[in-house]
């Protein structure tokens, strides 16, 4: 399978569709933890909050930040979102690093 620039530019428009709809749902998952759910939740509200945060976090970096394109049948990645203009250190190795610490 031979990958081409145009291949790569579907992928970012993907990428950066799936960042609309992850920032469209978690911030209906906040308001709707914040302002409708019962009292009594107490502390298990804070714990399903965070939860959502950070998940938002992971999805946000993984689909505009890095934007990981599989290279089939290799195991590895590259940069298909913002990061692919860090260069290959930052863009690349260091989004890998952190992401699988």
């Amino acid at each position: 399978m031979a990958y081409t620039l145009e291949a790569v530019g579907l992928f970012e428009n993907r990428l950066f569709i799936n960042t609309i709809l992850t920032i469209i749902f978690n911030g209906l998952a906040v308001y709707l933890i914040l302002k409708h759910s019962a009292t009594v939740m107490g502390n298990y509200k804070c714990y399903i909050l965070s939860t959502v945060i950070f998940a938002f976090l992971m999805d946000f970096h993984l689909s505009f930040i890095w934007g990981m394109f599989p290279l089939y049948p290799y195991p590895g990645v590259c940069p298909a979102g913002i990061a692919k203009h860090f260069g290959q250190f930052w863009g690349g190795a260091v989004q890998y690093v952190r992401l699988f610490r």
